[in-house]
This record gives C-alpha cells, structure tokens and sequence, in this order.
C-alpha cells in the first residue's frame, strides 16, 4: 500500500509538471501569435497608405540618413492630411487624420489594446524630394518606406512576455 501510494505520488508530480510546462508554453505560443496577427495587420494597413499617397517631403523632413517617427502625406482629393506616428504616451502606432476645411483632427490606434509597440521608425528613400522637377532629371525615383517596429505583449506575465521585431521596405506606387 505504502509503495502504491509513493508511485501514485511521484506519477502525479511527474505529470502536473509536464501539464504545467506545456500549459506555459501554450501561453507563450498563443502570445506570440498575437504578436504575429497585430503586426500583420498593422504593416498592411501602413502598407496601403504608403503606396497610395504622397509623401509631403518638407512636413517629414527625413534627416540624413532618412529616418523620421513620423510620416506626413500630402492632402488627398477629400481635403484630407493622414500621417503615420508613434505614440510614445500609450506605446501604440497611429493614423492621424486632420480634415483641412474645417480644422479636424481625429486619430485611430493602428494596434490592439493588449499589444503595445516600443518603437516605431520609418526610414525614408530617397531623402530628398523625388516629386521636386528640379531633382528629376532624366531619372524617375520611387519613393521607399522601411518600417521597422518592435511590438510586445501588454498584461502578461514576465513568464509569457514575448517581443517581435518587424521590419518592411514599401515602395509608393505614386509617380510623377
């Protein structure tokens, strides 16, 4: 009986410790997915405007090697200014849209509550003005965006805490 109830012991042990590592990595699996599917979603919504607009140069400003946290496009036919920012206030990534008549600004969190972004940079190419006639010449650049971001997951545990670094090159489809 006594050697039984000491097998029956060991046994359960050995098994609440496999159910508890496999539950913990089913957490950290499921967290990481979530990761996945935000920045999925977020660099193909980046992804859309970026090759739909135009890049307003001189509200950008790219440094000298390109890299902006903000990205300003020029107003679309609807009289409409978007732009492309990342809120270090609540760690998320944002489209800012601010209608020109009348003064309106609105702004729309790009990702989902429970996924903050730590940074976000886009890195701009060319650093001058392709749509300026005077740069033009006799060659016609496209413009390019790399997006680079690193996303986490809010309200987990340090156990099941995950990061996933993204980074994209987009070129605009916008020509003149």
């Amino acid at each position: 009986m006594l050697i039984t109830a000491g097998l029956f012991a060991i046994t359960s042990i050995l098994v609440g410790g496999v159910f508890i590592n496999v539950n913990n990595l089913q957490q950290q699996t499921a967290n990481m997915e979530k990761l996945q599917n935000d920045g999925r979603y977020m660099v193909e919504k980046m992804g859309r405007e970026i090759r739909g607009r135009e890049l307003d140069y001189e509200a950008t400003l790219p440094s000298a090697e390109g890299k902006v946290d903000r990205l300003v496009f020029k107003e679309d036919e609807a009289g409409e200014i978007w732009q492309l920012a990342y809120d270090a206030e609540d760690f998320s990534a944002k489209i800012f849209i601010t209608t020109v008549n009348p003064n309106n600004t609105v702004s729309a969190s790009l990702n989902a509550s429970d996924v903050g972004v730590k940074n976000l940079q886009f890195i701009v190419s060319p650093v001058f003005n392709p749509y300026d006639d005077d740069t033009l010449n006799d060659y016609v650049y496209q413009p390019e965006i790399t997006v680079l971001m690193t996303l986490y997951n809010k309200n987990t545990s340090s156990r099941h805490y995950k990061e996933l670094r993204l980074q994209t090159t987009i070129s605009s489809k916008v020509y003149h």
